[in-house]
C-alpha cells in the first residue's frame, strides 16, 4: 500500500463496455469475451485491462465495466463506449502480485479501507483493478479515488 502519496490513472483512447448481472465466478469469461471483441474489431489494445465493480448484489452478481486503451481508433465499433482520456487523480493505490487471488485482493482492499479510515478519507469512486502483464510478469494495481471528510 502506497501510504506516501496519491496515485493517478491516466490513459488515452479508451474503450469500455459495461456488463450487467455477472456472476463473480464468470469474471474470467467476461474479460475473455471483451478481449476477443477488441481483437475481432482490430482495435489493438495498448496497455493494461482495467475493471471496475460498480455494483455488488446480495446474490453475488455484479455489474462491471471493463476498459482498455487502444491504438486503432479508426475501426471503433458501437458495441464499445469511447473516451479520449481516462484521467482520475487523488487515488489510494495498492499493488499486488497475488498468489491466491481471492485472499490477496481481499487483503489489498482491507488495507486501503483501513488507511482511508485512519486518515479520514472517504471513497468516492468504484475500485479500479488494473491487470498488468509485462513479459509474463503479472500484477494488479488496485486504485480508488478519495477525498477528506
Amino acid at each position: 500500500m502506497n501510504e506516501l502519496s496519491y496515485s493517478t490513472i491516466m490513459f488515452r483512447n479508451v474503450i469500455s463496455k459495461e456488463y450487467l448481472d455477472i456472476d463473480l465466478k464468470n469474471l474470467n469469461e467476461v474479460t475473455t469475451h471483451f478481449l476477443n471483441e477488441v481483437k475481432h474489431y482490430d482495435l489493438n489494445e495498448n496497455g493494461p485491462l482495467i475493471l471496475t465493480i460498480n455494483q455488488l448484489m446480495k446474490n453475488e452478481k455484479v455489474n462491471i465495466t471493463i476498459y482498455s486503451s487502444i491504438n486503432n481508433i479508426s475501426s471503433l465499433h458501437d458495441s464499445f463506449e469511447f473516451q479520449s482520456y481516462l484521467y482520475i487523480d487523488q487515488m489510494l493505490h495498492n499493488q499486488l502480485r497475488p498468489l491466491n487471488y481471492e485472499e490477496d485482493i481481499k487483503k489489498g482492499l482491507e488495507d486501503i479501507e483501513r488507511f482511508a479510515k485512519e486518515n479520514q478519507l472517504q471513497r468516492i469512486s468504484p475500485y479500479y483493478f488494473i491487470l498488468n502483464d509485462v513479459n509474463g510478469f503479472k500484477w494488479i494495481d488496485i486504485k480508488v479515488k478519495v477525498m477528506e471528510y
